[in-house]
């Protein structure tokens, strides 16, 4: 079952990037679709087939295992702030500087804590095949608890302004889907940190919801730019 949520996920995706092909040449429109690749580059590098094929060979070089789920959750914290960035435009003409002291310093400064608790955990020493069945105290809850707690900030940050943008009919639909989205990565967030505290295996809920979030954003991202290009046609 994992296989084909990984393999729907991936072809959601897929038709997602497509769909929006256009827009990397958009400055309103690239971060949305740099979103889609970042969240599908998280899934493939966190998937069991990966850790298989790549780990022993990272572990090679690196001399700590699982550096590609490290690389993953990286992606998915870089993938919740394109969504901010993303939303951040259509807000503010000028915001860098938001965007540089809300999103990109919080997720600077955090990178050595991050990388610190995961060396020191049982996650950089064993190797794992699923990286979210491992389990370990107390440095791999640290890390968890690191890393889902910059997600959920990035997820609420983003969804503060997504509640913005939807008083605005033309984007209701859309911010709404992004909304529900994020309330249920914020979830799988909170089951994270809640399993790698009492140190239970938790592997299927989250990637059930890693899957479910990746591919609903897709979804929102493909179908709004769908929505984008017919109102431009219409207009021609």
């Amino acid at each position: 079952m994992l296989g084909l949520a990984l393999l729907a996920t991936v072809t959601i995706a897929a038709w997602s990037l497509w769909t929006r092909r256009n827009t990397w040449r958009s400055t309103w429109e690239r971060a949305g679709t740099l979103t889609i690749a970042l969240q599908t580059a998280a899934v493939i590098l966190a998937c069991p087939l990966t850790s298989h094929v790549v780990g022993p060979a990272l572990h090679a070089l690196t001399g700590m295992w699982n550096v590609e789920d490290f690389a993953a959750h990286c992606f998915f914290i870089f993938a919740a702030a394109t969504l901010v960035y993303h939303a951040l435009s259509r807000l503010m003409a000028d915001h860098a500087a938001e965007f540089k002291t809300f999103v990109y310093y919080p997720i600077a400064l955090t990178f050595p804590l991050r990388l610190g608790a995961f060396a020191l955990s049982k996650g950089s020493h064993t190797y794992a095949r699923d990286f979210f069945r491992l389990t370990g105290r107390p440095w791999l809850a640290v890390y968890w608890i690191l890393v889902c707690g910059i997600v959920c900030y990035l997820l609420i940050y983003a969804a503060r302004l997504l509640l913005i943008l939807r008083r605005d009919a033309v984007h209701r639909r859309t911010a709404n889907m992004y909304l529900a989205v994020i309330a249920a990565g914020l979830t799988v967030c909170a089951v994270r940190v809640v399993t790698a505290i009492d140190g239970e295996v938790a592997g299927c809920p989250i990637w059930w919801g890693c899957c479910f979030g990746s591919a609903g954003f897709a979804l929102a991202f493909g179908y709004s730019w769908r929505r984008r290009a017919r109102q431009l046609a219409g207009a021609a």
